[in-house]
């Protein structure tokens, strides 16, 4: 009985409610308050600023300019890795070709934006240092998140073929947004390369497994990110260094 009771007095406060109740006029007010609650947030932000309070600005450092790696010890930065680093008469090598203090390998993706600005950096420190230092690129394509960056690998594989790894390697960094197998063909075209052996090597199972080659490499190195550097010096234990670092800690890497 009390349970019935109960129910019929909860049904009675609902027709009430309902009754006296305009929806309109609820939603207006809801409207009104929200915009008075932002209002007077606004003239507490304004009166605060203008009492003469200091508001700090997020700072945020450009990469162009610095780097966080280069404000840490350097055993932070790098771990050491076990694996080796294989070299045949495919491996694509610049730079120093003897008498070389260490050697810089790349595990390049060509869809990686840090790797595009990473690259060109690279390049040209070997550049200026071509009696002391030996330069190896090899390929590392993240292909769950770049699906084009294994198919540039095989074509900057097929250009290396016809001995312009490099020079084709900048111009997959500049079409960086555009790569397909058209762009593929128009670098190799643009380079003057043989266009029907380029072709053909585009669909060259080899090729292929030199890329996943590569990556098995990468992976016993203990690789899992772009863009990365590995340091190898005779006798010494690999290094790896995970993240873009600029020219002036490539410059400390030699001193050191």
């Amino acid at each position: 009985m009390d349970r019935n009771k109960d129910n019929i007095q909860d049904g009675v406060e609902e027709l009430y409610f309902s009754e006296h109740t305009n929806p309109r006029l609820t939603f207006v007010i809801g409207v009104v308050a929200g915009i008075s609650i932002m209002t007077m947030s606004g003239i507490a932000f304004f009166s605060y600023t203008l009492s003469g309070a200091d508001i700090q600005p997020l700072e945020v450092t450009p990469l162009e300019s610095s780097h966080d790696l280069l404000e840490e010890p350097r055993s932070t930065l790098t771990q050491t890795t076990e694996g080796d680093i294989t070299i045949t008469d495919d491996t694509h090598i610049s730079g120093a070709v003897e008498d070389y203090s260490v050697t810089l390998v790349r595990y390049v993706d060509y869809e990686c934006l840090f790797c595009k600005k990473f690259f060109p950096t690279l390049r040209e420190f070997v550049a200026t240092r071509n009696d002391t230092v030996r330069y190896i690129v090899k390929h590392y394509p993240l292909t769950q998140i770049h699906p084009q960056a294994k198919s540039a690998a095989i074509a900057a594989e097929c250009a290396g073929e016809q001995d312009t790894f490099l020079e084709y390697s900048d111009k997959l960094f500049e079409k960086q947004s555009e790569l397909s197998t058209a762009v593929y063909l128009d670098i190799a075209t643009e380079l003057e390369l043989d266009i029907d052996v380029f072709g053909a090597c585009l669909d060259n199972p080899t090729i292929e497994q030199r890329v996943e080659n590569d990556v098995a490499e990468a992976l016993e190195l203990g690789i899992t990110s772009q863009p990365n550097l590995v340091i190898w010096r005779e006798g010494e234990e690999l290094e790896l260094i995970d993240g873009y670092v600029n020219t002036e800690y490539l410059e400390s890497i030699i001193v050191n």
